[in-house]
């Protein structure tokens, strides 16, 4: 998990700079911009989306509501019809 309490508004701002999408928050971008168009999902510590050509869409997120994540991402979010609450996947034991 991200524990970088900015790390979600970077990436977001990241997402929308390299999907020419709208400025979503002013901040210092901490992903290199080296290809426009090519992110297709986002990964934070708050949700998972997917980067359309309509918009983010929400397809996992943690559990806040849907009011407090767009006021947290800034961003214009749709939620998907079967967005589910976001879980870490289960560690493997080392062999």
């Amino acid at each position: 998990m991200l524990r970088e309490p900015h790390t979600s508004a970077r990436l977001w701002t990241a997402a929308a700079l390299m999907t020419g999408g709208i400025f979503i928050k002013h901040s210092i971008v901490a992903l290199p911009l080296t290809a426009v168009k090519c992110v297709t999902r986002v990964y934070t510590d708050l949700a998972v989306v997917d980067v359309t050509p309509q918009g983010f869409v929400v397809r996992e997120m943690v559990e806040i509501s849907r009011d407090e994540l767009q006021a947290r991402t800034g961003a214009p979010l749709a939620f998907a019809p079967d967005c589910k609450p976001l879980t870490a996947p289960p560690i493997a034991e080392p062999a």
